[in-house]
């Protein structure tokens, strides 16, 4: 596969590649697969011809021209049905097809959608429509179960959960992207690596929040608003102050000096990640869902925080938290542990000595409801005298503030 420099791969690599081809007979009605077929007729007979296309690992090559939003039997919901109906796995060049507009929008579950293994998008398509949102958090190409690349020469903005839970997908080859929407590539298990182009200049919360298998995101060094971390792992802001993403497969975010600088860790930036051990020493602000589902997490040094968001430590599960916290209290957000559930998750805070705001002690299920910081550490949320939601306390957390020696 040729590429130039793109945006998301098993490798996400957002760089230019060459339209997929497959391992089937190309030698029916498109002449060798190089001229495309302009009607469903033609491609019926043509998949019905071509030898291949019964796994995955070997789709039948399938360029065609048409217009997508054809009524009358030759749109997109028919090549859909002409897939389903022969059975077999494709690699579909839509490059040369029209649309009724700038955004590829494939619809809803519709069978034929699991047959198609790579998919180049048309050419005159700009934008990726944006998938399902919070709470049921459901992505606009789901439904191509077995899609492992896709690609698109003029696609500009990915919409916001675009791609999630398309866990098939590897490759991904958008070299024009700007854009691309909050979680965007959520649960894509099967990315392992992330390379984003020059021309990206806007990306929502954490687009590649629990994609498992991710290791790196790297960012062409030519982009004037982002930039990655010496290791090759955290997506940063051009001036290194601001975490957006990290990769999921990783252990610690510690010592690499590029992170030295981060005063604000982004929306979920941590989300979903294999995280242990974390120190960010010049972190003020700390976003909402930052940590949310490191359940391997155990120490946090956060020593210059001064706001902690809305849920920053939900679906940590039960193991034994450190969190190290500097001389003067943090703003505490809402339902802090939430969804931590079942055996008791204790939690140790450990301020300097002298440090102001805190108070010390043990603070359980026993007063769950008394207006102390412990208590908002613990869900309730602290806006520095008073707790913002005694309702959001968390009981099952068992948390002790400390002063260091």
């Amino acid at each position: 596969m040729k590429k130039k420099q793109m945006v998301v791969a098993a490798l996400m690599v957002l760089t230019a590649c060459s339209s997929p081809t497959g391992g089937g007979d190309e030698s029916g009605s498109t002449g060798g697969g190089n001229i495309a077929i302009t009607s469903i007729a033609e491609v019926r007979d043509y998949l019905s011809a071509a030898s291949g296309g019964g796994s995955t690992a070997d789709p039948v090559s399938l360029p065609v021209s048409l217009d997508l939003a054809d009524t009358e039997g030759d749109g997109w919901t028919d090549l859909l049905e002409a897939i389903k109906d022969t059975d077999k796995y494709v690699a579909l060049d839509l490059s040369d097809c029209t649309m009724s507009g700038p955004t590829f929008d494939p619809g809803a579950d519709t069978p034929g959608m699991d047959k198609i293994v790579s998919l180049v998008l048309p050419d005159e398509a700009t934008s990726i429509k944006a998938g399902v949102g919070y709470p049921s958090y459901v992505g606009l190409m789901e439904d191509f179960s077995a899609l492992e690349s896709i690609s698109g020469a003029g696609i500009e903005t990915i919409g916001a959960n675009a791609f999630c839970q398309c866990y098939a997908l590897k490759t991904v080859d958008f070299p024009a992207v700007e854009t691309i929407g909050s979680y965007a590539f959520w649960a894509c298990s099967g990315l392992t690596e992330v390379s984003l182009p020059a021309s990206l200049s806007s990306i929502g919360n954490n687009p590649f929040n629990n994609c498992k298998n991710l290791e790196s995101i790297t960012v062409d060094p030519g982009n004037p608003n982002f930039k990655h971390s010496d290791d090759n792992k955290a997506l940063l802001s051009k001036d290194g102050k601001t975490l957006y993403a990290y990769p999921s497969a990783t252990s610690a975010l510690l010592n690499d000096p590029t992170l030295a600088g981060i005063t604000v860790v982004g929306f979920s930036a941590l989300s979903n990640t294999n995280i242990t051990a974390v120190n960010l020493p010049a972190a003020v602000s700390i976003d909402e869902q930052a940590f949310n589902g490191c359940t391997s997490l155990q120490t946090v040094s956060l020593p210059a925080a001064a706001s902690i968001g809305n849920a920053a430590f939900s679906w940590t599960g039960n193991i034994a938290l450190t969190v190290t916290l500097g001389s003067t209290a943090p703003m505490l957000g809402s339902y802090m542990f939430t969804s931590v559930t079942g055996s008791t998750k204790i939690v140790k805070v450990q301020v300097p000595s002298g440090a102001t705001g805190y108070g010390t002690g043990t603070y359980n299920e026993t007063d769950s409801y008394t207006n102390n910081l412990g208590n908002g550490f613990r869900g309730g949320g602290w806006n520095g005298s008073v707790i913002i939601n005694p309702s959001y306390i968390n009981s099952n957390i068992s948390l002790t503030i400390e002063e260091l020696p």
